[in-house]
């Protein structure tokens, strides 16, 4: 009898386990079938311009950057442990913030490099267009390993796009990146038009590809490559200083003609991302996650905090809403 019981149970399990090992694939969309057509590639291309609205107007990127110079003379109230614990071996969870930052830029790179390895598979409507789709691809890898090495030095390096987890990084010169910063910004200027209709503001384009590159020369020691393309960028296209430095800010002034290049961010959900999320899933509303990173909220951070005086005002939107960071 127990033999029979014991059947009965194996057979039950393995009939359960392959009922629920079916997969109902509702999106329909995977690595094979975004090649298929020009539109679901371009939803590719896309995506990969969104971890730019992770650090241009961030706080955290004025923390790795600016904040470590002489350009800020004072310090309030920014009490960022993510970027300021420094014992020896510390984990992820303890330098939460920066490791965001890292999974976020080298999610970019391998969206890049995904997209470089499969764009000439794609049936485009044009060579024309796949050329320049590529180009501004290769102007973004650029910008994320530009990014990488400037913040970590020499650390992980890849071109190759990845499909799953990688757990070991490599050791790589610095010298290598730049080698292929260089390399992809110098394709991308010859393909990348002077500016972008309208519609497509944002995208990349060769004034954005040289000004990296005068960039990229200038932290590489290239002082005369660097100043050759600078002055390019200033004398050979239609960009100028505004009249009034307060139109800078002026909320309502979003496209002007001192802009090379703009990060492009929206008030629809659909299209901005709420938050960076950390290795768990979690946001950053819980303790030690990393914080808003949907919207640019770069100009509150310089707002005074006007509910601290003496009087007594309320913190509002319509105020400013100030976090006086510096």
């Amino acid at each position: 009898m127990k033999k029979y019981i014991f059947l009965f149970v194996l057979i039950l399990v393995s009939s359960g386990c392959e009922k629920y090992l079916e997969e109902d694939y509702l999106s329909g969309e995977n690595s094979e079938s975004i090649v298929k057509s020009e539109e679901t590639f371009e939803t590719l291309i896309n995506s990969a311009y969104v971890s730019l609205r992770a650090w241009y107007g961030k706080e955290n990127a004025w923390d790795l950057t600016e904040s470590g110079t002489d350009i800020y003379t004072w310090g309030l109230d920014n009490r960022s442990v993510g970027f300021c614990t420094y014992e020896t071996f510390t984990t992820d969870e303890e330098q939460e913030r920066m490791a965001a930052i890292w999974r976020e830029l080298y999610k970019a790179l391998n969206t890049c490099n995904i997209i470089l390895s499969r764009i000439d598979e794609v049936p485009y409507s044009s060579e024309a267009r796949r050329d320049e789709r590529r180009a501004e691809v290769q102007f973004l890898r650029a910008h994320y390993l530009w990014m990488i090495v400037n913040i970590w030095g020499g650390v992980h390096f890849t071109t190759e796009p990845s499909t799953m987890a990688t757990r070991t990084a490599n050791r790589t010169d610095v010298s290598t990146f730049y080698d292929q910063i260089f390399a992809d910004l110098n394709a991308a200027k010859e393909v990348l038009p002077d500016e972008q209709a309208p519609a497509d503001y944002g995208r990349a384009t060769k004034a954005a590809a040289e000004a990296l590159l005068a960039r990229a020369h200038l932290y590489n020691k290239d002082y005369q490559e660097a100043a050759t393309y600078a002055l390019n960028v200033i004398n050979n296209y239609n960009f100028q200083l505004l009249d009034d430095w307060s139109q800078i800010w002026d909320i309502n002034n979003i496209k002007n003609p001192e802009i090379v290049w703009a990060v492009n961010y929206s008030d629809d959900p659909v299209y901005t991302k709420a938050q960076f999320t950390d290795v768990n899933g979690d946001i950053y509303n819980t303790a030690g996650i990393i914080q808003r990173e949907g919207g640019h909220t770069g100009h509150v951070m310089y707002e005074i905090r006007y509910e601290n005086l003496s009087w007594g005002l309320v913190r509002d939107l319509e105020n400013g809403r100030g976090f006086q960071r510096w």
